[in-house]
């Protein structure tokens, strides 16, 4: 038998091998090869859809620590609850959560929108994983989708009181404001002490449905002392509070929640410490104040702090058109850009009994050239009126026809307004120059025209999402 002729035979039948090769040249490789792949990527697919599976948090409900419930729990955390749950479901899960020591999953939402993030790890044990993240994204800027967002500074005896001070004007005027602020110095007046970031302070607003607006003030006590060159542009520059800035960005993006921060509020005006040509601070180049608010901005973001959306604010009470046409290249040089600037504010007061302006003469020159080189949204940050002692209605008209008519219609960019509700020493009238009131309840006339804008549709707007 010549070799090659005839398969290897065993016992005159064909080797295990020399079958499997047959029964392979009968079969068409490519076929076999193709439904392989298709096996192979079935396989892939369900473990990848496995593992994404498995790594989800379960919908299972969250032990919680009810003796630090118990510490932590304040009137607003509790209006707070109770306003997103409603009573009924309240009691339910209050009750639940003292038999169980757990809270359900719907209650969990609730519960990370209303307590702030520093304390939810109190409330539950470490190895239960919660997620602590809130509704609002940090970083993202809350402007209204509709509506003019209505907002108000109420002024409070004590800085924790500033939440019961706006449910008091809430009572008052028929609706709570959508936004409101209050202000913090960067040191005590007393002992130069740094005064730190207290969450609870924001907390007040948020927790009622407000957005909060913090004035943080480079001075040592009022902003309105003269001489604080500690905080001069210059001193800002130098690096002399960096220490300080970078605790207070770690606190606040460990704080999470976004909220208003007013830095340099009016720096158009040499009163503050922080004021362009203020008295004995060498503010006098423009870009010495870009770069001190940048290095404030930086320091924000490189600590994570990106639920800070920053306000730049001029005040246009004093800025006529020809001033502006005359300062054009210092108010323009004050802009940081908006890579570094959320929203643009603007401060103006009229005084009724002062040939009474328009608010339209007083805030048009600055809204128009601020158009010019801005897009940002605009903010009436402060805005207030006097009485005119000779007419009892004149400050209820300036209210219905501001707010109703001219800001609506001729200041399309405005988004938020806030009222200055407090009181002032300015009355040019009176050489001893007495208190008066910018407050919307200076008279019931007044009042009852806050009350208008109060229930209008036009100012129905949030800035929480």
């Amino acid at each position: 038998m010549l070799n090659g002729t005839v398969p290897n035979q065993v016992d005159g039948k064909l080797s295990r091998l020399d079958n499997l090769k047959l029964s392979l040249s009968k079969l068409n490789l490519k076929k076999i090869l193709g439904v392989s792949f298709i096996l192979i990527l079935i396989i892939a697919l369900g473990y990848i859809i496995y593992s994404h599976i498995k790594k989800q948090p379960a919908q299972i409900s969250q032990t919680i620590n009810l003796q630090e419930l118990r510490k932590i729990i304040t009137p607003e955390i509790k209006q707070c609850l109770l306003n997103k749950l409603g009573n009924s479901k309240a009691k339910r899960l209050v009750e639940e959560a003292k038999k169980s020591k757990e809270i359900p999953p719907e209650a969990m939402p609730a519960i990370r929108s209303c307590v702030p993030a520093s304390l939810l790890t109190r409330l539950f044990p470490s190895n239960t994983p919660i997620n602590i993240t809130p509704p609002s994204a940090p970083g993202v800027q809350t402007v209204p989708s509709s509506g003019i967002a209505l907002g108000v500074y109420q002024p409070a005896a004590d800085p924790f009181s500033h939440g019961t001070a706006v449910d008091k004007y809430t009572e008052e005027v028929g609706k709570k404001p959508a936004f409101a602020w209050f202000s913090v110095r960067w040191q005590n007046g007393n002992t130069g002490v740094y005064q730190q970031f207290d969450p609870a302070l924001v907390e007040q607003y948020r927790t009622r449905g407000i957005m909060p607006g913090l004035n943080w003030d480079a001075s040592k006590g009022s902003a309105l002392t003269r001489g604080q060159t500690d905080f001069s542009w210059a001193a800002i520059n130098s690096g002399k509070h960096d220490a300080y800035i970078t605790q207070t960005a770690q606190a606040v993006a460990a704080y999470h929640y976004p909220f208003l921060m007013r830095l340099f509020a009016e720096m158009d005006g040499p009163w503050y410490p922080w004021g362009y040509n203020a008295e004995g601070q060498g503010n006098t180049n423009p870009a010495d104040f870009v770069t001190a608010w940048k290095h404030i901005v930086d320091i924000f973001r490189k600590e994570g702090a990106t639920n800070v959306q920053f306000v730049w604010c001029w005040a246009t009470t004093i800025l006529t058109s020809s001033q502006i046409n005359q300062s054009a290249n210092i108010l323009k040089g004050l802009y940081p850009g908006d890579d570094y600037v959320d929203w643009i504010a603007l401060d103006g007061y009229s005084n009724l009994a002062d040939k009474g302006r328009t608010y339209q003469d007083i805030v048009q020159p600055s809204y128009q050239f601020l158009k010019t080189f801005t897009h940002r949204p605009i903010i009436l940050y402060e805005i207030g009126a006097l009485e005119n002692p000779n007419d009892p209605m004149a400050k209820a008209n300036w209210i219905t026809t501001t707010f109703l008519t001219t800001i609506p219609t001729v200041f399309p960019d405005i988004k938020v307004v806030n009222w200055f509700n407090g009181p002032s020493d300015y009355n040019p009238t009176k050489p001893n120059r007495p208190t008066v009131s910018w407050a919307v309840d200076s008279s019931q006339n007044s009042l009852n025209a806050w009350k208008q804008v109060v229930a209008s549709p036009l100012y129905q707007g949030s800035l929480l999402k």
